[in-house]
């Protein structure tokens, strides 16, 4: 496999058994199959492989969004509002990163939490999430757009 963001070599289906590893694009530990670059030890989660390398995104219909790495300037995913580590898909003219995990929110979801209604993913300030009764200022919920209940992004998937 040539990867956009490791073109000086060849990546190849790898399978560890017990090895752990860590992916250079997202910075989490993975086992199993991966990609690796045998030359310089670049690992890839298969997951990641998969990322495109723009994408446009709901939540910033303004411009495309590209993969990225973070850098050593210190950022925050604009969805879910934790630091970045690795790489982001970023919008440079407007400062607006996410994480390719946040990338794949779907903009409406239907949770068991909520049956009643679809809860759409809106930015928010000063919410509580009716899951974990936190209270986070500036972050994106899923709202249900006919009533209180919100959830935070990351948990509406336990309830999927």
């Amino acid at each position: 496999l040539t990867h956009f963001i490791h073109p000086t070599h060849q990546l190849v289906k790898t399978q560890s058994s017990s090895e752990r590893f860590t992916c250079d694009l997202c910075r989490n530990r993975g086992t199993g199959l991966h990609y690796q670059c045998r030359a310089c030890r670049f690992d890839l989660h298969e997951k990641c492989a998969e990322l495109p390398e723009k994408m446009s995104f709901f939540a910033h219909p303004w411009h495309d969004l590209h993969l990225q790495p973070a850098g050593s300037m210190s950022r925050i995913c604009d969805l879910c509002m934790e630091p970045v580590q690795g790489f982001c898909y970023r919008c440079i003219p407007c400062n607006f990163d996410v994480h390719p995990e946040c990338s794949k929110m779907q903009q409406t979801v239907y949770t068991n939490f909520h049956p009643q209604h679809t809860l759409c993913l809106v930015p928010t300030s000063n919410c509580k999430c009716n899951a974990c009764n936190l209270i986070n200022r500036h972050i994106w919920l899923y709202r249900c757009l006919n009533g209180p209940s919100s959830l935070f992004g990351w948990i509406s998937r336990l309830f999927a």
